[in-house]
């Protein structure tokens, strides 16, 4: 976080410093590009910063309440995650991002965000469970057998990704249709939902508890965003993608009950 910071007050020292050369260069078109592109890097900043920030808190309640080990264990569930889902999110932001931007009327992206879908889920099902048929293997390999109890939550955590699949789809739309703001808020509103109702579930449910809130959060969200964006852009999934979604949430929890593979 510390080095996010300082790369920030970098990029933002010289950007204004590029901007202010641009006016007075009377480029002012330039210029005004340059403010879009430095606004929207801000907004992306207080976007992406969210999240880290409620993990940090999150970690805190695990070690103040469930201590060291168990803290360990969420970090193991989160390991998977980071792995994979910024990867699966940055080999396809590169393609639908300018295409959903260039998309003449909500026909065209509609068509472009259906077939963002097929393509996330077609990458992200295989990866997710495998992991959850060799999560045991996984822990052995990458961490420590010390850690094995957390065979138990990866399945949890991974569900968890299988949603924020669904979403990142429709989360591009409001970034590439000046949208940014209030995929802002719906951020903000999912990660203070998550606090809220790891809260109650950490008492409840101890460290499972935390991936039920999450998972419960990531599902509102869902329902939001969609929401939203089939109102705005009358985007709807098809059937195609539709069946898909169902086919991929009984193969997970198909291979998930089964004993892991050690």
């Amino acid at each position: 976080l510390v080095f996010a910071l300082i790369t920030f007050l970098v990029f933002r020292h010289l950007t204004k410093r590029l901007l202010v050369e641009r006016v007075h260069s009377n480029a002012g078109q330039e210029a005004s590009y340059t403010k879009e592109l430095l606004k929207f890097g801000h907004l992306r900043l207080i976007q992406t910063s969210v999240y880290p920030f409620t993990i940090l808190i999150i970690r805190a309640l695990i070690i103040k309440r469930l201590g060291l080990f168990s803290n360990g264990l969420y970090e193991v569930a989160l390991a998977y995650s980071f792995m994979f889902v910024p990867l699966i999110n940055n080999i396809l932001w590169s393609y639908s991002y300018p295409t959903y931007c260039s998309a003449e009327n909500n026909n065209v992206l509609l068509k472009e965000v259906n077939q963002f879908l097929k393509i996330s889920l077609f990458i992200a099902l295989p990866i997710i469970t495998t992991i959850i048929l060799f999560r045991g293997f996984l822990i052995r390999l990458l961490f420590s057998v010390e850690f094995l109890p957390a065979i138990e939550i990866i399945t949890l955590q991974l569900i968890g990704d299988f949603l924020k699949v669904l979403i990142w789809p429709f989360n591009v739309v409001l970034m590439a249709k000046d949208r940014l703001k209030t995929a802002i808020a719906f951020e903000i509103i999912w990660n203070v939902l998550f606090l809220l109702l790891s809260l109650y579930a950490l008492k409840a449910y101890q460290l499972k508890g935390i991936f039920v809130a999450q998972n419960l959060s990531l599902f509102l969200l869902f329902i939001l965003t969609y929401i939203y964006t089939n109102n705005k852009f009358q985007l709807k999934g098809n059937r195609a993608n539709l069946f898909l979604i169902l086919a991929s949430i009984l193969i997970i929890f198909t291979a998930a009950s089964f004993k892991p593979i050690f």
